[in-house]
């Protein structure tokens, strides 16, 4: 009997000590058994490419309409006229949209053909682009080449805007005035000033009659064109807007400065 009193008395004094151990180390004198680490989190899927959609609104004349102009400008063709948007397919891409479209052109005489035509802009701005124009048998590849230019720039994190850079202010160059103002190199541009305007206003309804009276200056390897140019509005209203344009001939870097009613 005096075995076992002698034997509770020792393990009930060793529960003891158990006890005081445990609170002096903060309740942790056995190291609680390890989880497994959990799985790291897989990233994100990347975003799918923008699909292309078909559209038919008139602003997509307006710019079959400018890249045509632009095209004009770019290569000395300026007897090339607009006369239709076939087909054409939008995407959104940096702040703006990429336009693809299919468009009817018509040459000297009643010849017509059909181009292929890439251009990106963003609506309600002036800034606009034309990146090819190419006849519409042999455009595949160059649509191609274009949409991978623009898959690389973007991936190499360059987010400025294709579009040319505005000019900076106009030069001490004399400016001279257009000597014939049915020049078509001027109603181009006049033109050009039109559709820009149209597509940054949401204004698509007015229509080009011609340039009334104009100057020019050497500017930036350029010229600035001042134009006073007739618009014809809904129905048969007309009135005269003063435009400022800057470009550079034989090249696709066309800008809009501004335009406005002629005072």
């Amino acid at each position: 009997m005096k075995t076992s009193c002698i034997a509770i008395i020792i393990l009930s004094s060793l529960a003891a000590l158990l006890a005081i151990a445990n609170a002096d180390d903060g309740g942790n004198t056995t190291a609680p058994a390890s989880q497994p680490p959990l799985p790291p989190a897989s990233p994100p899927p990347a975003p799918a490419p923008a699909a292309w959609t078909d559209v038919n609104d008139k602003s997509i004349q307006q710019v079959g309409q400018f890249a045509v102009r632009i095209y004009g400008l770019s290569t000395g063709r300026i007897y090339l006229q607009f006369v239709n948007v076939g087909s054409g397919q939008t995407q959104p891409y940096n702040g703006g949209y990429n336009y693809r479209l299919v468009l009817t052109v018509a040459g000297p005489g009643t010849t017509t053909a059909r181009y292929d035509a890439a251009v990106w802009g963003i609506l309600g701005t002036t800034s606009w682009k034309l990146y090819s124009f190419t006849l519409a048998n042999i455009t595949p590849l160059i649509l191609m080449v274009a949409a991978t230019f623009l898959a690389a720039t973007n991936a190499d994190g360059n987010t400025t805007a294709p579009a040319s850079s505005p000019p900076p202010s106009p030069a001490a160059a004399a400016w001279t005035a257009v000597a014939n103002v049915n020049d078509k190199s001027i109603q181009q541009v006049g033109q050009s000033a039109v559709r820009i305007y149209g597509l940054s206003t949401g204004k698509i309804y007015l229509k080009f009659v011609n340039v009334v009276r104009g100057q020019t200056q050497p500017n930036n390897g350029g010229y600035n064109y001042r134009l006073v140019i007739t618009v014809a509005g809904p129905g048969t209203t007309a009135a005269l807007y003063d435009a400022f344009m800057w470009g550079i001939l034989g090249t696709t870097n066309w800008k809009l400065m501004y335009f406005t009613l002629a005072k």
